[in-house]
């Protein structure tokens, strides 16, 4: 198992909650996507997280085709990348997302507040971006 495929296989194990996902696959990640309900520490649904491992020659990558709250605007989205990136530090795997929304309502970032919001994160680019892991 590569680095890319056991860090998407601790998140996939840690919650118990599946989700239908459908996404367009970039080239060079595996054909198989795992969508998750992340749950915080008392078992209480938050959103959802979907992510696939590389299937290229670096084995230490992973694309994260979805995260989104149940409720925007109360954090949930924070402690679940708080969390997957806290994880792709342990691991050292590199992460690679799109930064557009799929639906918008009056609480969902969109544009460049979208992309700021990762940048938090320590992610780097526009719309196509990226976080090394931190040493």
């Amino acid at each position: 198992m590569t680095t890319a495929e056991k860090f998407v296989s601790a998140i996939y194990s840690n919650f118990e909650g599946r989700a239908p996902f459908a996404a367009g696959y970039a080239r060079g990640f595996a054909n198989k996507v795992y969508p998750v309900v992340y749950e915080n520490d008392n078992g209480v649904p938050l959103g959802l997280i979907a992510l696939a491992a590389t299937n290229e020659t670096d084995t230490s990558e992973v694309q994260l085709f979805h995260v989104s709250a149940f409720k925007p605007g109360n954090g949930h989205g924070k402690e679940m990348m708080i969390y997957i990136c806290n994880l792709a530090d342990t691991y050292k795997v590199k992460i690679y997302l799109q930064a557009e929304v799929q639906f918008s309502d009056r609480n969902t970032l969109i544009g460049e507040d979208l992309v700021n919001w990762y940048r938090q994160f320590g992610f780097v680019g526009n719309c196509t971006m990226y976080r090394v892991p931190n040493a």
